[in-house]
């Protein structure tokens, strides 16, 4: 799994900081006997390995357990006076939550609750949606809006575009973080619907998996199916004159 040099950055603050004795660290017992647990995340993690599920908990203790109080206390968490190094960066550009370094590790950790990655999606499809205008899609004609979110029996899928040349309906499936190959499976279930139900005045379905990066996985099954192709996006704050 790759990891930027800030999530890393992040990790390593609050390994060197946060006083897990006095705040009662899930792998505080096993620490000695794994001789030293949270000194070697770091290392892992800039060298791409996974994981274990023991290091996962970790740092979801240092990231979940203490976010709400981390933004209380102006991104300073329990157990140390030192503020996060990236507090000054996520305040100074106004980030939509997904933008913070610690709520993007806690996507890629799959550390996210289905609440609020629920609530994540839907700020992020409307960001898309309202958006449409100006997209490149790169799909070799222009496209235009035509529904989100209808239930199909099997599912909802994101956002439905239809293309103007060519008719082809796109299905678009949205994840705000990583991509995984279980949303491959699920986008092709949607193409297959279409594939046996297409809306009147359509000659084609076409899928699109949208998201901010893909793991490898993804990545080729995405590569396997022509009928499905992939696109990551940025989103950016414009600030203009009244």
């Amino acid at each position: 799994m790759d990891f930027s040099s800030e999530e890393i950055e992040l990790i390593r603050f609050c390994i060197d900081n946060i006083d897990c004795r006095k705040a009662e660290c899930p792998s505080e017992l096993s620490c000695v006997e794994d001789d030293g647990l949270c000194g070697s995340i770091p290392d892992k993690m800039g060298r791409g390995e996974d994981l274990s599920p023991a290091e996962i908990e970790v740092i979801d203790y240092f990231l979940n357990n203490d976010d709400r109080l981390w933004r209380k206390n102006k991104c300073i968490p329990k157990g140390t006076h030192k503020e996060c190094p990236h507090s000054t960066i996520c305040n100074k550009t106004l980030r939509d939550d997904e933008e913070f370094t610690c709520v993007r590790l806690r996507q890629k950790l799959g550390l996210l609750s289905p609440e609020e990655y629920n609530i994540l999606e839907r700020e992020v499809q409307k960001i898309i949606i309202n958006s449409l205008a100006g997209i490149n899609w790169s799909l070799g004609e222009e496209v235009r809006y035509y529904s989100h979110e209808t239930p199909i029996g099997i599912g909802r899928p994101d956002i439905l575009l239809e293309g103007i040349e060519t008719k082809t309906l796109y299905v678009i499936e949205l994840k705000p973080g990583r991509a995984q190959r279980g949303d491959v499976g699920q986008l092709l279930s949607y193409v297959g619907w279409y594939q046996d139900n297409l809306p009147r005045g359509f000659d084609a379905v076409k899928g699109i998996l949208l998201a901010r990066e893909f793991d490898l996985a993804a990545a080729y099954a995405l590569k396997a199916n022509p009928t499905l192709c992939g696109r990551t996006y940025q989103l950016s704050v414009h600030v203009a004159p009244t």
